[in-house]
């Protein structure tokens, strides 16, 4: 019988046997703890789906490892998350809600907007942050904004970057409806443009005019002036009213009457409405809203005769396939306007159908449009649809409300004569001062220029200048004046003038003869230019 001293050496036997045994079993622990690659090539130990399952796991956890030591880890896809858009980027967060706390009228619970890419569009309701692109004039150089590419190319919606001007004259950068309409009038028979853009929406556009000016203005470079969208103009002229043989008649059948051509000056009512002061509402035009085509139609006159017109009938309404809604009218109408009968049957005015020998381009009115030469732009109604036979003058808006000066509407186009060159610096001593006049009621009498230093005093000396052969009764006049500089320095400046007078005496005014609208301001306008020895 062992006594109490044996005790401890029994328990310490008793743990070393143990501890052994447990040394003998670890090789068996150590194949059961095998990676599961190994087990997967020793047999089927998992279902075929769990092993799948197992092998994606791993191959996620070693693309998370690749990504997060190269420093390329992957962003979700928007479009490739079923579950609705991806959470914004902390950064992003910060920035949104810095400009949530920098507008006071905002709300803190506020949705954040999705991020976009860099090819979506910006819609014109999102350009909070941006500065309004009325209020710049754009000059468009050649070969921006598709001016003067190939008919079809398509300048890809270019960002408009000159601004910075006081006037306000250009339409806000447009959506995908804006760009289409823009695409439609850069194509067509025109293979080259260069013009001054006012607004691209509705289209308006001045005439570039400077010492490349010819007596024939093209297509591409002649002023274009829109009140609304280009419609998709009809083929087609509908006459009716007050008349015994109401009828339409076709582009084939007009191109098949006989045929007239004549060189016409058109200018809108509204040019040099810039130069207005105080300001007034409306495009803001310079001196270029005016340029000179052949236009080649078959008279007014024929038609109107085919329809048998009621004796009774005092004027003739055109309207246009165009239509809108003018903003301070509040409904849409059509551009419509209307003559006396007396001038409707002039043998000058034109139911055109070419400009300068090809088919009128869309911007131009095409494929048929008015031409009344001697009156200002507003009478010549482009993409003509309808001519209506009328017992009672005519109230419509674009006659009564607009084109009107005193309650009375614009009629012939008043005197006036423009400097085309030099137009900034240029070599002595002899400098030579030119440009075009012209007047829609006589023909030009004459033109008299001055120049004298910038700034000074007293009656300006006018001179006689010499003018251009007569291309047309209707088109304007080239003329040109040489003066002879005495150099007091290397170079100094000079001001330099001209002003029309036709065959009644109508004689261009010194001062503008302001009215609400800013129509028919034909004042002079000095040009103020370098002349160096």
């Amino acid at each position: 019988m062992a006594g109490p001293g044996n005790a401890p050496r029994e328990r310490d036997a008793i743990e070393r046997d143990a501890q052994d045994k447990r040394r003998r079993q670890e090789p068996d622990a150590t194949q059961r703890r095998a990676s599961t690659g190994e087990r997967y090539q020793r047999g089927p130990g998992l279902s075929a789906d769990q092993s799948v399952q197992h092998e994606q796991r791993a191959e996620r956890e070693t693309a998370h490892h690749v990504e997060v030591e190269g420093g390329v880890r992957k962003r979700a896809v928007e479009r490739d998350e079923p579950r609705g858009p991806r959470e914004a980027e902390p950064c992003r967060q910060d920035r949104r809600q810095r400009c949530r706390q920098a507008e006071p009228h905002t709300g803190t619970n506020e949705t954040a907007p999705p991020e976009r890419s860099a090819r979506d569009r910006v819609l014109p309701d999102e350009r909070k942050h941006e500065r309004d692109a009325r209020d710049t004039v754009r000059d468009v150089e050649p070969g921006r904004c598709g001016l003067r590419k190939k008919p079809g190319d398509d300048p890809g919606g270019e960002e408009r970057r000159d601004r910075g001007e006081e006037d306000k004259v250009r339409e806000p950068p447009r959506h995908t409806a804006t760009d289409a309409s823009r695409r439609r009038w850069q194509t067509g028979v025109v293979p080259e443009r260069n013009l001054l853009v006012l607004s691209e929406e509705p289209l308006n556009a001045e005439t570039r005019l400077g010492e490349r000016t010819g007596t024939i203005t093209p297509a591409g470079s002649h002023y274009v002036r829109t009140h609304f969208p280009m419609p998709r103009a009809p083929r087609e002229i509908t006459v009716d009213g007050a008349a015994g043989r109401p009828m339409s008649i076709t582009f084939d059948e007009i191109r098949a009457l006989p045929a007239t051509t004549l060189a016409v000056t058109l200018e809108c009512a509204g040019n040099g409405r810039r130069y207005l002061d105080p300001k007034v509402p409306g495009e803001q035009w310079g001196l270029g809203a005016v340029g000179t085509a052949e236009w080649t139609g078959t008279p007014l006159r024929v038609l109107l005769e085919r329809a048998a017109p009621d004796p009774k009938a005092v004027e003739v309404l055109f309207r246009g396939a165009d239509q809108g809604m003018p903003k301070d009218l509040g409904r849409n109408i059509a551009y419509e306007r209307a003559l006396p009968v007396a001038e409707a049957i002039r043998d000058d005015v034109l139911v055109a159908y070419l400009m300068n020998g090809e088919p009128i381009p869309p911007e131009h009115g095409g494929p048929l449009r008015l031409v009344v030469p001697g009156w200002y732009g507003m009478a010549s109604v482009k993409w003509l649809a309808r001519i209506t036979f009328l017992r009672e003058p005519f109230v419509g808006f674009y006659q009564t409300d607009r084109y009107v000066i005193d309650g009375q509407p614009l009629r012939e186009i008043a005197p006036r004569a423009v400097i085309t060159f030099p137009t900034s610096e240029v070599a002595g001593p002899v400098v030579e001062i030119g440009g075009y006049a012209w007047s829609g009621g006589n023909q030009i009498r004459s033109v008299q220029v001055y120049g004298k230093p910038a700034g000074a005093g007293g009656e300006p000396h006018w001179r006689e200048a010499e003018l251009a052969p007569i291309v047309s009764r209707y088109a304007w006049r080239g003329f040109v004046h040489r003066v002879l500089v005495e150099f007091p320095q290397k170079w100094f400046e000079l001001d330099v003038a001209a002003r029309a007078i036709d065959a009644a005496g109508n004689t261009q005014p010194l001062e503008a003869r302001w009215n609400a609208l800013g129509y028919a301001n034909n004042a002079v306008q000095p040009v103020r230019i370098r002349v160096s020895s």
